[in-house]
């Protein structure tokens, strides 16, 4: 305990709020000090909509807590004062110091059954997975004594459904008459007109510059994270292209497995249309002896998470998987990384995540849980994470997951909005018949090529332009993804000629 010095004229002493503040501070230890400069708990607003939510579900359910993070004034005295490592060692023991405080609060007002009562900490992000009884949470969310001042929580994400924009296309496709080999007779043709040269399928594609990049570049030593229904690492052009791939059950479990795989076929798509690897096309049953690059970023690497789940006509998952994915992500980014004479930490910076929130006719998403995970994207992007999410395909009953992030709209290759885009987004590239990896899967006539069209696949566009182009100018994926918005055409389309010049001039 410190002594504070008071003066001797107490009439003519600074009576103001912040001399008063002040003179309390100065009677309280630094750790107390830096407990305060952390964030509000949750709000009322918060509790309400997650009582609500529970309450419409029963049975036992699934909740993110949100521990409390640095606010802005606290955090640049960090960024000011350590180092990368300590600054997350810094971080790490208080959200570990919080969950404790979170468990003994939950033991004290939330319930009984620590059997049946399920707590994990994800510590990077800091969120806390509590899967419990509905009566349990309930009873909890309604305890004011547990979200006092003190209270470790400073947000609630709810355990809303999520689905991939494009999800019950194959349904419609093959309700309209969708054949599978007429697709595939239509790419066959299209990549014949462009024998002539490997990389001709990129001259029309609708992006300025983008031809001549990726004739220098392919994204060599750049690796994306893509959030999706996984992989099939079997397909011929993923050969070896996936360094790491993780499995999230529908409680954000991770299960072990042996090899990369994809629950239905959205997830190869797009890791397809980021980076599939040219080869000699009989082995896709094309009968043309030449090799084509349809994925933007070849050279790059992928960590494929394979978080939502179900088939090839409808894939989806949990805001639970997602945000356990994102943790992964964050944990690859610092595990990866070494502090080095520039600050920057090394490791994946590239994100792709095609996945909205599926809302029913006569509800409108929860706004607190929605700013929650926009603080999620947040704290993603402070470890120099490029978040890149596709804007949504109407006219489905959908959601974005937030606000922070990259959102992208589709466009074909004359510039021309696609019909089904949900706006508003940030960038606009082609999504509009774009050639992409699939599984051979009888619904998808056993091909393993396909023409297909949505957000999903104009987000995939970009997540490897922004690796090409970060390998091009030697640029961190964030500065990539700043250069493009600031150089877009009014449009909001690409110009990635200018945004090369502005890089190497920056």
């Amino acid at each position: 305990m410190r002594i504070v010095d008071l003066p001797d004229n107490r009439e003519q002493a600074d009576s103001s709020p912040a001399n008063k503040a002040k003179l309390n501070n100065a009677n309280k230890t630094d750790r107390e000090l830096e407990f305060e400069a952390w964030n509000h708990v949750a709000s009322i607003d918060a509790r309400k909509e997650a009582v609500e939510f529970i309450s419409n579900r029963r049975g036992v359910q699934q909740i993110i807590f949100l521990l409390r993070q640095s606010e802005h004034e606290h955090a640049i005295w960090l960024n000011n004062n350590l180092s990368q490592p300590d600054k997350l060692r810094r971080g790490l023991d208080c959200r570990l110091e919080l969950f404790t405080r979170l468990k003994n609060q939950w033991q004290r007002y939330g319930s009984n059954h620590h059997f049946y009562q399920h707590m994990q900490l994800l510590p990077v992000t800091g969120q806390c997975i509590v899967r419990a009884p509905a009566d349990d949470l309930i009873r909890f969310l309604e305890c004011d004594d547990a979200f006092d001042v003190r209270s470790p929580i400073s947000g609630i994400i709810l355990n809303e459904s999520c689905a991939v924009p494009e999800r019950d296309t194959e349904k419609i496709l093959a309700a309209n008459g969708h054949d599978p080999h007429e697709n595939f007779a239509k790419v066959e043709a299209r990549l014949k007109k462009c024998s002539h040269d490997e990389f001709a399928y990129f001259d029309d594609f609708g992006v300025a510059g983008l031809g001549g990049l990726i004739r220098r570049h392919s994204g060599v030593g750049r690796t994306v994270t893509i959030i999706d229904s996984g992989c099939d690492e079997s397909h011929p052009a993923h050969q070896q292209s996936i360094t790491e791939f993780k499995y999230l059950d529908a409680y954000g479990n991770e299960k072990p497995t042996h090899y990369a795989s994809d629950a239905g076929c959205h997830g190869t798509k797009v890791q397809g249309a980021i980076m599939a690897r040219p080869i000699d096309n009989l082995s896709l049953g094309i009968e043309i002896p030449f090799r084509l690059r349809f994925g933007v970023a070849p050279g790059a690497a992928a960590i494929s998470i394979k978080a939502l789940g179900g088939d090839a006509c409808r894939e989806g998952g949990t805001a639970i998987q997602i945000g356990r994915a994102l943790e992964y992500v964050a944990c690859r980014r610092v595990g990866m990384s070494s502090h080095n004479s520039s600050g920057i930490w090394t490791g994946p910076d590239i994100c792709n995540l095609s996945a909205s929130i599926v809302t029913s006719p006569d509800r409108t998403r929860p706004k607190e849980s929605a700013a929650c995970f926009d603080r999620l994207l947040d704290r993603l992007q402070s470890y120099g994470v490029a978040v890149l999410l596709a804007s949504g395909n109407g006219p489905h009953h959908s959601s974005r997951l937030g606000t922070k992030g990259v959102y992208v709209g589709a466009c074909d290759s004359k510039g021309k909005v696609w019909d089904n885009t949900l706006a508003p987004y940030d960038l606009l590239l082609p999504g509009v018949d774009v050639i992409c990896t699939q599984p051979s899967l009888p619904i998808l006539g056993s091909h393993l090529l396909g023409e297909y069209s949505g957000t999903s696949f104009s987000t995939a566009t970009l997540s490897g332009i922004v690796a090409v182009l970060s390998e091009c100018a030697n640029r961190p994926a964030l500065e990539v993804v700043e250069a493009l918005q600031v150089t877009a055409k009014e449009s909001r389309q690409l110009d990635l000629e200018e945004a090369e010049r502005w890089l190497k001039g920056s």
